[in-house]
């Protein structure tokens, strides 16, 4: 026991002394090989009546939605039912922003910030689905 108790946190300490991977007691790089420099980000944007676009985050202001993302792209073959999910935040957009007129729920590549506290920069924002009152 007393093996286990000492061994495994000294295998750990210098496995990262050297640098090495031993695997599974040590994953240091278990998914920095899969991730790349951006990855795909979705967001609402709410236009209102004065032209000014506001992000809204369904998930924050209704918990139950907090899945969005999911229901945008399980209803992508009907259009109509996108649709429908449109008009429905867009009217619960509307408690947080009474003069919003338009809502478009976008997907985009971000790219991923290299130190902490920074913010990734959107690219390749495509609509998804907008609606319009």
């Amino acid at each position: 026991m007393r093996l286990v108790a000492y061994g495994l946190p000294l295998l750990v300490l210098v496995a990262g002394a050297i640098d090495t991977d031993v695997w599974p007691a040590t994953g240091w790089r278990l998914f920095s090989r899969v991730r790349t420099g951006t990855e795909v980000t979705w967001f609402i944007e709410v236009v209102d009546h004065s032209v000014d676009v506001h992000r809204f985050d369904l998930g924050v202001h209704d918990p139950a939605q907090r899945q969005w993302r999911h229901q945008v792209q399980a209803t992508r073959e009907d259009p109509e039912r996108q649709l429908d999910l449109c008009r429905r935040w867009l009217e619960d957009a509307r408690s947080v922003h009474p003069t919003a007129r338009q809502l478009s729920v976008q997907r985009a590549l971000i790219e991923i910030p290299r130190r902490a506290g920074d913010t990734g920069r959107v690219h390749d924002a495509v609509e998804v689905v907008g609606c319009r009152r």
